[in-house]
């Protein structure tokens, strides 16, 4: 059945065709149009789809803006990409998540990093601008476990690596997920974490 056509598998295959084209540095690509035609026994569909490639981009220059808190050369070793080199969607996307992970390893567990590129078409070339605000730094009220009926509270609070009254860590709190799954007495943990008013 994986070759039955539906409507929503067109439109992830699209959007997996878009996300290709802009991997690649074409970042004007557009699909003018996708057509159905179904055959004479009518069993099967042939897809035929329109689209305009454009002109092939590359990276040119990169600011981190706002309130960096850092300094320019610590936010450059996250670059996944060179000036110069092909434009890829991927990689710019990549460079936000690692600035977002640093700032959250650092307490400000609510960063927010917008991305506005500068696309000059006579060039072909795109300036990436990465405004970064870091908030406020975050600590931990307190870390409640729910849905534990195996083994004593202080058991699982000895597995985890973020702390009460620390600044919040992404890291920590990942590596505390990752140790209590190791305990084999959950199928299952997930973790939440609620802003507390002021």
């Amino acid at each position: 059945r994986n070759d039955r056509y539906a409507r929503e598998k067109m439109a992830a295959s699209l959007e997996a065709l878009r996300a290709l084209y802009l991997n690649k540095g074409y970042i004007n690509f557009d699909i003018n149009s996708s057509n159905l035609n179904i055959s004479e026994d009518k069993k099967h569909i042939f897809i035929e789809v329109s689209i305009d490639e454009g002109q092939q981009f590359k990276f040119a220059e990169t600011k981190f803006l706002g309130d960096a808190l850092y300094k320019t050369e610590e936010l450059e070793a996250l670059k996944l990409y060179k000036d110069g080199e092909t434009y890829s969607q991927e990689k710019v996307n990549g460079v936000k998540q690692l600035l977002q992970r640093k700032y959250g390893n650092a307490g400000y567990y609510y960063s927010e990093v917008n991305v506005v590129p500068e696309i000059n078409n006579e060039n072909h070339t795109v300036s990436l601008n990465y405004y970064i605000n870091p908030g406020q730094q975050v600590t931990v009220r307190r870390i409640n476990f729910a849905g534990n009926t195996k083994t004593a509270d202080e058991v699982l609070r000895r597995e985890m690596r973020q702390m009460e009254g620390a600044l919040a860590s992404n890291e920590k709190i990942e590596l505390s997920k990752i140790r209590l799954e190791r305990t084999g007495f959950f199928s299952k943990v997930d973790m939440k974490s609620v802003r507390v008013p002021g």
